[in-house]
């Protein structure tokens, strides 16, 4: 390189990343190790270093409302501090272009760009952009969500070096198919990350992905190559599309780098090697990548081919989508089988052959004799069963696999999600009586009881008197008020052994239960107990709701032994373990509880309902501070899961924090206005605190929306008593004593006696 010719951006680029990526391991610059790898390039080196070197940061430094307190590390051309924001008393992560000069305005469009995209997702896996804004020395500045852990790329260190053990195959597995989920969401709203690396993922304490640095990344409609190196990503997860100036760039580019990480996540080792910049880009554009089995042999066959897959030199060849690689992950995590399959010896070798095409002329050519004579068709009809075989069984399993996720829709209140997934497989199979079985019990929960009946009586009537059917029948007509006659076809049905009709009728049972009527879980867990003996093979969907109501029995045995039975026949599911949680901890065991749920997050990182039981079973062992920490977690994951705020805030009011409490009530209620559970505990804490009058907004509130409870009622009533509102009070006990009819729940009779006195 000339003294008077300007440095290439490439190599400016690249020498930057070498650099940062050493201080970000904490490592001082060597510049005799940088001389030896860039020898053309000693004036480049010094000049960047004291670019560096004189926009060094230190502590105490504000900028703007937030107070830096140290460095956490380099990258995207930014430097990451950890920073106090005086307003919200809240840490965060503040990213400044600590180098404006490097790259002039292409730093600065690189670090705006950042700022808009990752601020226009609206993911728990993705960091959020808080605000932006410009210091007085002209450099732009970015808060974002600071991220407890450690990167991908410090983990896979520390494991390469002994200092951690390698993470279980299935835990790796749960990790990237949640990250896979998050990048979908992305490509969904047309952004292409384009620089997916180890170190761009953070792994949180619990074990969930964060996606970091979105400066490289584009809106799809904007993607088209024209820079090579700014392009380019960090080359060895860059794929070969990158490379080629002018080339469209689409979300299978993430996938491939995604690939590239977990090769080196589940290995130590990276796909490529090559020497020199241009020699790894010559081997990344045609050379396959390393054998994974030769590196670990014990790695799973199904994994070798998902990430050989992601690997592809031709984008066609990857898989289409980041959601289907996350399924395939996951069905690795479930030990379940995988839709890709390795790449044949056959392959590699056409794969070769194109790269050497006059080396194998010959052989081609008595290739092609042989096909001619016939051999492609007798191959495909030798195959043509086992290939049916394959589809059906793929089929049934994307069937099993939807059902399942329905069922725990319904079962988690979400029943328009359940509804639309019953509601396809109805579609495809009208003979499909469990997809018939949990439609119809949606609409029910949806306040669609007519619709449920209707549709009912429009099925053959020589399927009327089917056990299912009839059970469906009975469930709708109670949604209907119409208790008598559900009544009298469940006293019908007590001896039925049909599976599905006793499922349905357990659930019934328990509904009852939640109701009120406390005998009603028993009935619940042996009607439930008969479906998971009768069924003609283990059923996840029996025995969840036999745990989930022996739970609810007080019968510690029983309690005990469902949570047995989900272990034992279903060890590796993580929704197993969930229930085997719920069903310990209602037992009176929230220890063992704790156990299951972490086993659970163990097996699948992203299952919030685990996360919600590890916190309460934290809090029931003693281990309060524990639980706010798994439900902060849970929060700063998702600001929007209003039980979440609500358990955070029960368990704040233990230690004594009121507001701190009364913050996570309300903050809850934003989220989830419907939620009564909350408003009626924010009324009964504001009567604690002597706000009384916040309290009698709450309460008339919550009998607004739920005039049929009558312990809300109470509560009014003796809340109007304390404000001498006399009429108020005897007209919120008069409902109450309407609404209980004589029969006045045992803990609650002591209030309404006293309440009565007053108006003697």
């Amino acid at each position: 390189m000339s003294e008077n010719s300007s440095p290439p951006e490439w190599l400016r680029t690249a020498l930057l990343e070498r650099i940062v990526a050493g201080r970000a391991r904490g490592e001082a610059t060597d510049i005799s190790q940088l001389l030896q790898e860039f020898p053309d390039a000693a004036g480049l080196i010094h000049e960047e270093l004291d670019r560096l070197n004189e926009a060094e940061w230190g502590q105490g430094r504000s900028i703007g409302p937030f107070l830096i307190l140290d460095r956490l590390g380099e990258g995207g051309f930014g430097t990451v501090f950890r920073a106090q924001d005086s307003r919200l008393h809240r840490e965060v992560a503040l990213k400044v272009l600590t180098d404006p000069g490097t790259q002039g305005d292409a730093s600065r469009r690189r670090f705006q760009r950042e700022a808009e995209i990752a601020g226009s997702l609206d993911d728990p896996a993705i960091c959020p952009i808080f605000e932006t804004g410009i210091t007085d020395n002209d450099q732009p500045w970015i808060a974002m969500r600071l991220i407890e852990g450690m990167s991908l790329a410090q983990r896979i260190a520390k494991e390469r070096a002994g200092a951690l053990p390698r993470r279980p195959l299935e835990v790796q597995c749960r990790y990237f198919e949640a990250a896979a989920t998050a990048l979908h969401r992305a490509h969904e709203k047309g952004v292409v990350h384009r620089d997916l690396k180890p170190a761009n993922l953070m792994l949180t304490p619990l074990g969930l992905p964060v996606i970091l640095d979105f400066g490289l990344a584009r809106r799809e409609s904007q993607e088209r190559v024209t820079q090579s190196f700014e392009a380019l990503g960090t080359l060895p997860y860059s794929s070969p599309e990158q490379m080629e100036p002018g080339r469209a760039v689409d979300p299978r580019t993430d996938i491939y780098a995604l690939g590239a990480t977990l090769f080196e996540s589940v290995s130590s080792e990276r796909p490529f090697a090559g020497l020199g910049v241009e020699g790894l880009m010559r081997t990344i554009r045609e050379d396959p990548p390393r054998s994974l089995s030769s590196i670990d042999p014990g790695l799973p066959r199904d994994l070798i081919a998902v990430v050989e897959k992601c690997l592809e030199k031709r984008p066609a060849q990857r898989y289409a989508t980041a959601a289907e690689l996350a399924q395939e992950l996951g069905r690795i995590a479930g030990g379940e089988p995988v839709l890709a399959r390795r790449i044949s010896r056959l392959k590699r070798w056409g794969r070769t052959m194109r790269r050497r095409p006059q080396t194998t002329a010959l052989i081609l050519m008595s290739s092609l004799m042989l096909v001619a004579a016939g051999g492609v068709g007798v191959w495909i009809k030798l195959r043509l069963p086992l290939i049916r075989s394959a589809r059906a069984a793929i089929l049934a399993e994307s069937r099993a696999d939807t059902l399942r996720d329905a069922w725990l829709a319904l079962g988690g209140w979400r029943p328009a999600e359940a509804l639309a997934a019953f509601t396809a497989i109805a579609d495809e199979s009208a003979s499909d009586d469990e997809a018939l079985a949990g439609r119809i019990l949606s609409l029910g929960r949806l306040d669609r009881e007519a619709d449920a009946l209707a549709e009912l009586d429009g099925l053959p009537l020589a399927r009327s008197a089917e056990p299912l059917l009839r059970a469906l029948r009975a469930v709708t007509l109670r949604d209907l008020g119409r208790n008598a006659e559900a009544q009298a076809i469940v006293t019908e049905l007590r001896g039925t052994t049909a599976p599905m009709a006793l499922h349905v009728l357990g659930l019934d049972a328990h509904r009852r239960g939640d109701e009120g009527d406390a005998m009603a879980y028993t009935e619940a867990a042996d009607y439930f107990d008969r479906a998971a003996l009768l069924v003609e093979r283990a059923r996840p969907l029996h025995h969840f709701e036999r745990a989930r109501s022996a739970a609810m029995t007080g019968d510690a045995q029983r309690t005990q032994d469902a949570a047995g039975a989900l272990v034992q026949l279903w060890p590796r599911s993580s929704h197993a373990r969930f229930f085997a949680g719920f069903a310990r901890h209602g037992g009176g065991d929230p220890a063992g509880a704790a156990r299951e749920y972490r086993e659970a997050l163990a097996i699948e990182p992203g299952l919030m309902m685990a996360r919600v039981g590890l916190g309460a079973a934290l809090i029931d062992v003693g281990d309060t501070e524990g639980g706010i920490h798994v439900y902060e977690e849970i929060l700063a994951l998702d600001p929007k899961d209003a039980t979440a705020h609500v358990n955070c805030g029960l368990a704040h009011l233990r230690l004594g924090h009121s507001e701190l409490a009364l913050t996570h009530y309300r903050l809850g209620l934003e989220v989830d206005p419907g939620f009564t559970e909350i408003r009626l505990r924010l009324a009964r804490l504001l009567r604690s605190l002597d706000r009384r009058q916040e309290s009698v907004t709450e309460l008339t509130r919550v009998v607004e929306e739920t005039p049929s409870d009558g312990s809300a009622w109470l509560d009014l009533a003796e809340l109007r008593l304390e404000l001498d509102d006399e009429a108020g009070a005897e007209s919120a006990l008069e409902t109450a004593q309407s609404l209980f009819a004589g029969d006045v729940p045992e803990a609650l009779r002591a209030r309404l006696l006293r309440i009565e006195r007053e108006f003697e």
